[in-house]
């Protein structure tokens, strides 16, 4: 395998952040790292504005290719607001043939003619379950006779206009992107396991400015959501309520223990407004996956991770309640760009780089202690 440079992008709703990595035959180094808040380049700049942000994004790939010496794969990681999944499930006639790879390949394009808004398109379609004559299963019923195959499926769709408009920008600098990953969907295979994704399961990401989540059953992602709100509208909350500072607040956020009794009398008020948006959160996420009808509350399992909640103490129980179903809280600091290039190096590797498990432990190892150590300080 010959040496390669990754980097990720992750698009976030406070800060554009990346991270650039050496991946060798001997292992995996990060090189170089640059987080640009967007306040940083002028004050109003929201992370919707590409027209802002495109020249800027542009210029610090321009400095990591460089670095690179132009030996550089580049995964642009789409935020939860501009992708989306819609569900697809089609039926194909066999004729009393043996199930062949080109039945699974037919089944996949007529699950692909899906009609969405004209800004809006399909990147992957991720069958969940097959039905051959009835009979369901969610494997490929490759070598079974049959008369009929149906296919239920997930489409992993992205605002095509956001993709576009972005790439255009890059083009214009002579930069391309490589591949184009929703963030969320990275996150999954990440930070959830096989047997969550399997039995069902609900990943939440909480940044500052906004929430999303993604639900997963059978293996497959089925559905996703985004909501405008996060850390940020807890530190604020907490800065009008107390008439302070928002970087006091903040502080007083990070101090304050939800669900409990606080040792600290002064931080009960702290405690009384961060419980009640805290609360409003998890009750977003409650009553959507309700909606959704996509899975069982009481029989799933769900993961917190994201710098806007994940960090504050006694969120795991309190969330807990509210959901009605056991709640991991993963620290990881800025687990989006964790995400993105581990999950596209752990998919890149062959057979034999990967044949110890323990190789793949220490990549992540190695990531969530420089993350740690960058964004901790």
């Amino acid at each position: 395998m010959l040496d390669r440079y990754i980097m990720a992008i992750e698009w976030g709703s406070t800060s554009l952040k990346m991270i650039m990595a050496l991946h060798t035959k001997h292992g995996f180094n990060i090189e170089d790292v640059q987080s640009i808040p967007y306040k940083s380049i002028k004050e109003g700049v929201e992370w919707t504005d590409i027209e802002a942000l495109g020249p800027l994004l542009a210029g610090a790939i321009s400095r990591f290719r460089k670095s690179a010496d132009g030996r550089l794969e580049s995964i642009l990681g789409v935020p939860g607001y501009y992708t989306g999944i819609a569900e697809n499930s089609c039926k194909i006639d066999i004729a009393g043939s043996v199930v062949g790879q080109e039945h699974i390949y037919s089944a996949i394009d007529r699950c692909s003619q899906y009609n969405l808004p004209d800004d809006w398109s399909i990147m992957q379609v991720l069958p969940r379950l097959y039905r051959l004559d009835g009979q369901y299963t969610n494997k490929e019923p490759i070598g079974i006779r049959g008369h009929e195959l149906d296919l239920n499926s997930s489409l992993i769709c992205v605002n095509q206009t956001f993709v576009t408009q972005l790439t255009d920008i890059l083009v214009q600098h002579g930069i391309y992107i490589d591949y184009i990953r929703p963030t969320l969907l990275s996150s999954g295979s990440v930070f959830l396991t096989e047997a969550q994704r399997f039995s069902g399961s609900i990943l939440i990401d909480i940044g500052e400015k906004s929430t999303d989540i993604i639900v997963y059953r059978d293996r497959v992602p089925i559905f996703s959501e985004w909501f405008p709100v996060g850390g940020h509208n807890i530190t604020n909350d907490i800065s009008i309520g107390l008439d302070l500072p928002y970087e006091e607040a903040k502080r007083l956020k990070k101090r304050c223990v939800v669900g409990e009794i606080p040792l600290d009398s002064s931080l009960e008020y702290v405690k009384q407004i961060a419980e009640m948006r805290i609360e409003e959160i998890f009750q977003l996420i409650k009553d959507s996956i309700a909606s959704s009808n996509t899975v069982d509350m009481e029989g799933c399992s769900a993961v917190v991770l994201g710098d806007g909640i994940a960090h504050i103490r006694g969120v795991r129980s309190f969330a807990s309640n509210i959901l009605g179903c056991d709640v991991k809280v993963d620290k990881t600091s800025d687990a989006g760009l964790y995400a993105l290039i581990n999950d596209h190096v752990s998919k890149s590797m062959s057979y034999q780089e990967v044949e110890d498990k323990s190789n793949i432990q220490i990549i992540k190892d190695k990531i969530i202690n420089w993350v740690l150590e960058l964004f901790n300080k």
